[in-house]
């Protein structure tokens, strides 16, 4: 990428080339010299990451449909928002997240998880950084419990969603909050080229 425009100085350019990628590195895009060049290419990426989505598989049973549906409730209420089926597992793991490990870990051995997994599946679709949060839940689970297998992202989603309805309030919508900034479907909202009726 041509960084340099016709006629600047050299000096000039190699400390505010520097100080725009340190801008860059903290997730701030430089909006003054050299650094005006990354800023359209920035945000960009930025919206492009937002938007990779990718479909994420759930094993549920009867009662484990039943706790995805409750889960999605709940956090319609909470949020006042039509939100999108994915957006309530990317909220759920957001929230589970924020939480201790070792509560993590007693979660996971709860007894009532073998009845909530099952054979039908069930595809939401949410944004990629999901696979991440969660894959990031299980390393924690693992390093502070090396002596129990790693936990399956099956295990961790179910657990996830067991937490919404029990989430105190402000916490769940700090988790919708983060959730929407890491790429989650945001509510939809009326088009003013959408038919009335």
């Amino acid at each position: 990428m041509e960084l340099m425009r016709v006629g600047m100085n050299r000096v000039w350019h190699k400390r505010h080339y520097s100080a725009a990628c340190a801008s860059l590195r903290r997730g701030k895009a430089p909006i003054w010299g050299p650094g005006r060049v990354f800023e359209r290419q920035f945000w960009q990426e930025k919206k492009a990451m937002g938007r990779a989505r990718r479909s994420f598989k759930l094993r549920l049973s009867p009662a484990g449909l039943d706790v995805l549906i409750d889960s999605h409730c709940h956090l319609i209420r909470a949020t006042r928002s039509l939100i999108a089926w994915g957006t309530t597992l990317h909220v759920a793991i957001e929230y589970l997240n924020s939480m201790p490990t070792d509560e993590i870990i007693d979660q996971l051995k709860g007894q009532q998880l073998s009845f909530l997994g099952g054979g039908a599946e069930h595809h939401v679709g949410a944004s990629c950084q999901l696979w991440d949060i969660a894959t990031s839940i299980t390393e924690r689970v693992q390093k502070d419990s090396p002596e129990a297998r790693q936990p399956t992202l099956g295990r961790i989603y179910i657990v996830a969603l067991l937490q919404i309805t029990k989430a105190d309030q402000t916490a769940l919508l700090r988790a919708f909050d983060r959730a929407l900034q890491s790429g989650a479907r945001t509510p939809a909202s009326r088009d003013t080229n959408d038919l009335a009726g």
